[in-house]
């Protein structure tokens, strides 16, 4: 069972955005992410006692991240999705989402099992980053099927952008094998704002593409 929940830097922005104070923001933010995680995923393994658990933490708010005006600096962001993570990593696989056009270096160095991005020809540029990272046992959920526009009847589309980051990706120096073997595929951000017809017609590209 996946499950995700809003990320300790997203939630203290969030919450400087109200009118707290920076260093009382992050402060909550992370024990509220943390207290929150506990809860939730003690709660699922107590109604399905058998299923493992994926606790993805959703971080959309990393725009800047290496800007002046960011309220914290990299190092306490990294800290802080960390600290997140490892509330409940004896009990799940944790992953860590952005759809911010951010460093993956910064995603990475946080240490999630498991890496949620969107489909983008600028991770290619990240390309010894992420075979790094696969090389080290981690996987990489791949934003393949878009979510933010109108949805196609077809995956050629987004068969072909995939394809063309990943053959980039191997240029760059990932390993094929690993590339094929650790990866997942998966919409390009959330389904909340969707209808129910229109989020059954997402999940189902994403299975066709994934085949």
């Amino acid at each position: 069972m996946k499950w995700q929940f809003i990320g300790p830097v997203s939630l203290g922005r969030a919450l400087i955005r109200a009118g707290v104070p920076v260093h009382l923001a992050f402060s909550v933010a992370v024990r509220v992410v943390r207290d929150y995680l506990v809860v939730m995923s003690n709660a699922v393994s107590e109604a399905l006692p058998n299923n493992p658990q994926l606790v993805v933490i959703d971080e959309p708010d990393l725009t800047d991240l290496e800007d002046d005006s960011f309220p914290i600096a990299p190092d306490t962001a990294i800290d802080l999705m960390s600290g997140a993570m490892a509330a409940v990593e004896s009990n799940a696989v944790v992953g860590l989402h952005s759809c911010s056009d951010v460093s993956l270096g910064h995603l990475i160095a946080a240490g999630p099992h498991v890496l949620s991005v969107p489909v983008s020809p600028r991770l290619v540029d990240d390309a010894p980053k992420i075979a790094h990272f696969l090389q080290e046992g981690g996987w990489v959920a791949w934003g393949a099927v878009a979510t933010g526009g109108p949805i196609g009847l077809s995956v050629e589309r987004w068969c072909k952008k995939l394809a063309s980051m990943w053959c980039g990706l191997v240029q760059g120096g990932c390993d094929a094998t690993l590339l094929r073997r650790q990866s997942l595929v998966t919409p390009e951000c959330g389904l909340a704002l969707h209808s129910t017809e229109s989020a059954a017609l997402v999940t189902d590209q994403v299975h066709e593409l994934a085949e």
